[in-house]
């Protein structure tokens, strides 16, 4: 019997995903009021689960540190595990008659009445569709309609060594802050700080990102200077000036999709299905949010330095470590 769409869904968090609590964090008065303005805009739309926590002792009954001046306690929201939920994904759609093809690396496109793709085994692959949807990973394959409207950026991840006989974090609580490049964490399963942040404004991947994310981290909470790091990671991510997902088509042909701005997780099952039900012309929705304009990042080469700049100046009361803001 073949799953439903719901199904599917469901398979693939399975376990993996549970309704946990979430926090998002303000570092200074302007923070604190774009989160009351949030908790009166979800309030108002029908949200129920948002408490507001008015001050940093508020905070600290369920994040132990005194960096934070305020925030929302999310307690409707949920977590999963993102590798898992792609190779969920991927054994979904295996077992609906779709190949996957590891380490074939595309090239470039050459000029057809149908999509001709180059390997860099000089093999060629012919469709009647192509979808473009590697994001801040596509390179040479970036065609100029699409390369105008993103810039790539690094973003990193720590775990630490299980923290034991230190109260930082309420268990399975998730924290984000409010800064446009902002610091995330949650204790996992072994009760290893798994933290992210470290957003750099250039294509170029760090050697190793964990001195960065180590200040950052002990920045918040001062008691974890001696923790060990058993490992960090970095990856690419495509962002947009307004941070809104880019969809389009170069033709009648080739879709794309990209600048999810680190909103990824959810958002690219949504543009997937989107696309899927514009080849079948089911609805129109992909032509809606393709129609939305997106703003060309001037600089050229140097749009990353530019969108560091717009991001540090609207973080203007946000802590500046060396250089960086956090």
């Amino acid at each position: 019997k073949q799953k439903t769409a719901y199904e599917i869904r469901l398979s693939l968090v399975g376990s993996e995903m549970c309704i946990r609590d979430s926090i998002y964090a303000a570092l200074h008065k302007r923070h604190l009021s774009e989160l009351y303005e949030m908790r009166d805009e979800w309030s108002h739309n029908g949200y129920k689960g948002l408490k507001f926590l008015e001050d940093t002792a508020s905070v600290n009954d369920y994040v132990k540190t005194d960096r934070y001046v305020g925030g929302i306690f999310d307690e409707g929201s949920g977590h999963l595990h993102p590798m898992k939920y792609l190779h969920g994904l991927a054994e979904a759609a295996k077992g609906l008659g779709v190949k996957i093809f590891e380490n074939t690396k595309v090239i470039k496109k050459e000029d057809d009445k149908l999509p001709i793709l180059l390997t860099d085994k000089n093999i060629k692959i012919k469709s009647t569709k192509v979808i473009l949807c590697g994001n801040a990973y596509l390179e040479g394959l970036v065609f100029k309609p699409m390369k105008d409207k993103l810039a790539p950026a690094v973003s990193s991840v720590m775990a630490t060594e299980p923290i034991n006989n230190v109260d930082i974090v309420l268990k399975d609580c998730a924290v984000a802050d409010c800064n446009t490049a902002l610091n995330y964490y949650r204790l996992d399963y072994k009760n290893r700080l798994i933290f992210g942040g470290a957003s750099i404004y250039s294509n170029i991947t760090p050697k190793d990102a964990t001195p960065m994310l180590f200040r950052k981290m002990t920045y918040l909470f001062p008691s974890l200077k001696n923790i060990g790091v058993e490992m960090s990671w970095s990856g690419k991510i495509g962002i947009t000036l307004s941070r809104i997902p880019h969809f389009g088509k170069l033709d009648s042909n080739i879709y794309f999709a990209q600048g999810y701005s680190g909103h990824g997780v959810a958002l690219t099952a949504l543009a997937g299905k989107m696309i899927a039900e514009d080849i079948l012309k089911t609805t129109n929705r992909f032509k809606v949010f393709s129609s939305i304009k997106h703003m060309t990042f001037p600089g050229g080469i140097f749009r990353t330095c530019l969108l560091y700049t717009s991001d540090a100046a609207d973080e203007e009361d946000s802590v500046d470590l060396g250089g960086r803001r956090i």
